[in-house]
């Protein structure tokens, strides 16, 4: 073929203009999850959720694209279930090695709040943490081959801010007071060693004050 003559539509000219070659059509994502503000990020997608991050509220995301092919990406739609996030679309086009990333000021829904406590019944909750999974769609520009990547990641809930995780806490709804109310504990000393108690809440709250 000479030079500067169209390839057949799924292919790419090589470099000399000589050949037509098959294109590589390729998208890639990730997905982070952060609990500190945004200062540390983690991908959290082991499948027992054992490298995400404890959380007792609220934590959020942010998702990274990349064009992993060899021909410009087009008509790119985010869903993630969980989130609430349902086709919503990326405008513009991805050319081929760029990528982009998107966080809360660009999807809001990408700020993850009132995630706990965790319902057992609610999607993406197994084994007292919360896994949610992020998909991307594309299409190439000029092949119209449709690709697709999904990327999961995993917070364990701490609802009483204890540093233990809900699935391993024995108290998990306890929050833990600023200071011990001494209104409760009179003026006889108390020993939290041998304090036998009937009902387990009270024995949850027996960590940090006496009960009644």
């Amino acid at each position: 073929m000479s030079t500067g003559d169209p390839c057949p539509v799924g292919t790419t000219c090589n470099e000399d203009f000589d050949t037509c070659e098959p294109t590589t059509t390729c998208v890639e994502l990730i997905k982070e999850v952060s609990v500190d503000d945004g200062q540390t990020w983690l991908d959290a997608n082991e499948a027992d959720c054992s490298d995400g991050p404890v959380t007792s509220d609220p934590a959020e995301y942010r998702l990274t694209i990349e064009n992993c092919g060899g021909e410009d990406l087009v008509n790119l739609v985010i869903d993630d279930d969980v989130l609430g996030i349902d086709n919503l679309p990326v405008p513009g086009i991805l050319a081929a090695g760029e990528s982009i990333m998107l966080d809360k000021d660009d999807i809001r829904q990408l700020e993850g709040t009132d995630l706990c406590p965790l319902t057992p019944s609610d999607p993406g909750v197994d084994d007292g943490f919360l896994r949610n999974i992020a998909k991307v769609d594309a299409e190439g520009e000029s092949s119209g081959l449709p690709v697709f990547d999904e990327d999961p990641a995993c917070v364990k809930c701490d609802e009483d801010g204890d540093g233990i995780p809900d699935d391993q806490d024995e108290c998990p709804d306890t929050v833990i007071p600023e200071s011990v109310p001494t209104e409760r504990l009179g003026t006889n000393p108390v020993s939290y060693t041998h304090l036998t108690l009937p009902t387990r809440s009270c024995q949850c709250r027996a960590r940090w004050w006496a009960c009644q």
